[in-house]
């Protein structure tokens, strides 16, 4: 199927879908989907294809996307080809996940000799074909919020053409730009093409110039370099946010310049997207007070400058610090290690070991390749040799373009290329490796991944038998989720910060969120809810025998057994200090003799209190409590936060059991927070990732007395932050409440 697009008048515009690869519902599911589209001019002189490659993460459930990532490749019939992989980059789907974005990879299948200006210009149609590929992808993938959500533009060369256009086009959607060698001034300037009328509006987004160091003064690539400082000065003499950071390395390459794009844009949508849940959802107005300012030469920064005219903008002084390393020596330092690998599978066949995995890139650093291990030692990399002719060695290879790079090993490229009319289909190099053995034996396996400055994972291990079924609370995932004991996902509910849940015996199950708590039933349907007044944060629930459930409230500084009827029959005042909502309580369970037991946050203690809100019992912590289960013989075991620890205490008080931040080699304690004691004796603790640790390691364990690992998922397609679990296969000791 063919459809026109006028170059000349976008109101000839008409658009069809001819491919499509992937699922059409993409909820819950990663996946790619392809538009393409032939454009013509109105005389027929021209004929060009447009293919757009959209990615969503996996994981969203009903969460709605907040904006685009929009990668365009520049001129030429290299450009092109280079810029078909765009959307599959690990690196570049690392930062769209962050903030639940696609990613989109426009690219013009334009002939050497062909007049770039046919589709850079994006008034000469290319603007409403994108427009329109936007809202057949939002049909297809099951997006709607696609057709309105902001745009981050990144372009090189022709690609920072058509988005320096774009951006008096439509300002108000374009959360940020990063132009790698490219802009259009010098063409309207010249008067090559006609002057784009700006509106006030484009004044107030963030842009970068990155041009490179080589091009300033080469006779084929100097525009480039001359027209990015040129642009920059034109927005900077009206007060816009406009940096320039010029690569020391480069000419008109791509280069290292993604470590330092990702950051920005990383800023930028902090700087500027509203709350995932805000009724209000246009994008923010940068304040420049908040930013940090750097002279044109030089690489120092400071927060006031007697000519701003004369300055770079930058973002923060995070970002600040990273423009001044990559200016001065082409790289930014990096001291955090990437996320470990997952997913990890061994099995025998054939006298030799096959590993799979998978793995997510590191924010900061990309991904660079993998360590095998084998009983804990080394034994292989994957790949085994890394080359880069553009820059720092990649596992996905990188092109001139900043895109992965197809192998250029027929062999290798073979199972990279299986179908001619994609030449990515399956993505990725493959996360597999071989190791021949002379007889079958069970090592313990584990794969670590590397980032681009060399640093090292955690490991990961494969699934163990050990897994069981459960019911978890993402809270920064928005969610609350069922887990087969085969680790998929069952079914899932979006949840505003869920704090707690459990599995009631018929299947239905009970958790809270900030404003509330509510029941499902075993088809997940609401049966009962409980709505907390507008700024209370509800951290515990519990179903009793008498049919109310028992919720802890923030705010208000209490405990509360709710009736079916949605009343509050009984409330239990809270003997915190804190005033702040947030620090006040986490867990909370009515004991058999009558009593409640509190995690006070903000006071570092855990209390048992009468229904007065007496204390009766006091047990102090070193850190932040976020959990407190009573056990059957009277103890309690005990999270301990951002103490790095979970402890069990008797009924005096004394230590019994513990096990701190660094007592299980290659897995440190993070903000422990949810934690339930199984039949068996074992523990699972969930380890909560936030706080600058989201997909660098397990989201929770299965811990023996002795401190052993005997279960550990890590599933960071699916979930950001699980703090709370209830393991369903066995019941957890728990005592009972009456």
């Amino acid at each position: 199927m063919k459809f026109p697009l006028s170059f000349r008048s976008a109101a000839a515009l008409c658009v069809a879908i001819i491919s499509l690869s992937s699922a059409s519902n993409l909820h819950a599911e990663d996946g790619y989907i392809r538009v393409r589209h032939e454009a013509a001019t109105q005389a027929g002189e021209l004929s060009l294809d447009a293919t757009y490659t959209l990615w969503i993460p996996e994981g969203l459930g009903e969460k709605k996307l907040r904006g685009v990532i929009v990668h365009q490749h520049g001129c030429g019939e290299g450009a092109s080809k280079g810029g078909q992989t765009g959307a599959y980059d690990l690196h570049w789907q690392a930062l769209a996940r962050k903030w639940d974005f696609a990613l989109l990879a426009p690219v013009y299948h334009q002939k050497e000799k062909e007049n770039c200006r046919n589709w850079c210009d994006p008034r000469n149609g290319s603007d409403a074909a994108f427009l329109k590929a936007l809202e057949t992808l939002a049909q297809r993938s099951g997006h709607p919020e696609l057709q309105t959500v902001p745009w981050c533009l990144w372009g090189h060369s022709g690609g920072g053409f058509w988005a320096s256009i774009m951006l008096a086009l439509h300002p108000e959607r374009i959360a940020a730009i990063w132009f790698r060698s490219g802009t259009a001034l010098s063409a309207w300037e010249k008067g090559e093409i006609a002057k784009p009328e700006f509106p006030p509006a484009s004044n107030g987004v963030p842009v970068m110039f990155n041009p490179g160091r080589k091009e300033k003064d080469d006779k084929r690539f100097g525009r480039a370099w001359d027209g990015s400082l040129a642009h920059w000065r034109a927005l900077r003499a009206l007060g816009a946010p406009a940096g320039f950071a010029p690569d020391p390395h480069t000419s008109h390459e791509c280069g290292d310049s993604r470590y330092l794009a990702i950051p920005f844009f990383d800023a930028c949508l902090g700087l500027r997207l509203a709350a995932p849940n805000a009724t209000n959802s246009a994008l923010k107005a940068v304040d420049l007070k908040k930013g940090v300012f750097a002279p044109l030469e030089g690489n120092t920064f400071s927060k006031t400058v007697a000519e701003p005219a004369e300055a770079s903008w930058l973002p923060n002084e995070t970002f600040a610090k990273a423009w001044s390393e990559y200016i001065t020596d082409g790289a930014v330092i990096d001291a955090t290690p990437p996320p470990a690998p997952f997913g990890l599978s061994a099995r025998f066949s054939e006298g030799r070991w096959l590993l799979d995995w998978q793995a997510d890139a590191d924010l900061q650093s990309g991904l660079a390749g993998f360590v095998i291990e084998k009983d804990g030692l080394e034994i292989a990399r994957l790949p085994e040799k890394q080359e880069n002719r553009y820059g720092r060695p990649i596992f996905q290879g990188m092109s001139y373009h900043d895109t992965p790079e197809v192998p250029k090993d027929p062999k290798v490229a073979a199972a990279w290329l299986p179908a001619a009319d994609d030449p990515f289909q399956n993505k990725l190099p493959a996360m597999h490796f071989e190791v021949p053995v002379d007889a079958q034996s069970a090592p313990v396996w584990s794969v670590r991944a590397v980032n681009t400055v060399g640093l090292k994972s955690l490991p990961a291990f494969p699934k163990t038998l050990g897994a069981k079924a459960f019911v978890a609370c993402d809270y920064a995932g928005g969610k609350v989720a069922k887990v087969n004991a085969d680790g998929t996902v069952a079914w899932s509910v979006p949840a505003k910060n869920p704090q707690d849940c459990w599995v009631q015996p018929d299947g239905g199950v009970l958790y809270c969120e900030a404003g509330g708590a509510v029941r499902l039933d075993a088809k997940q349907q609401r049966i009962w809810e409980y709505k907390a007044a507008p700024g209370v944060e509800c951290h515990a629930c519990q179903l009793l025998e008498n049919g109310r459930v028992l919720i802890a409230e923030g705010g208000p500084k209490r405990l509360i057994e709710v009736a079916p009827d949605g009343t509050v029959a009984l409330e239990i005042p809270l003997p915190t200090t804190i005033t702040n909502a947030h620090n006040q309580i986490r867990g909370a369970r009515k004991l058999a003799n009558g009593h409640y037991v509190a995690a006070l946050k903000g006071d570092s203690k855990v209390v048992e209190i009468d229904a007065t809100g007496k204390v009766v019992r006091e047990v102090s912590v070193v850190g932040d409590p976020h959990e407190v289960v009573p056990l059957k013989d009277g103890n309690w075991l005990i999270t301990c936060g951002d103490g790095h620890r979970v402890v069990e205490v008797d009924p005096k008080g004394s230590l019994v059991w513990e096990l701190n931040e660094n007592d299980m080699p290659d897995f440190p304690l993070r903000l422990i927070a949810g934690v339930q004691r199984l039949q068996n004796g074992n523990t699972v603790l969930c380890n909560y990732l936030g706080h600058g640790h989201i997909g660098m390691q397990p989201q929770f364990v299965e811990v023996t007395r002795d401190k052993k690992i005997v279960w550990r998922f890590d599933d960071h397609r699916h979930f950001k932050t699980i703090n709370q679990i209830h393991v369903m296969e066995e019941p957890a000791e728990v005592a009972p409440v009456r």
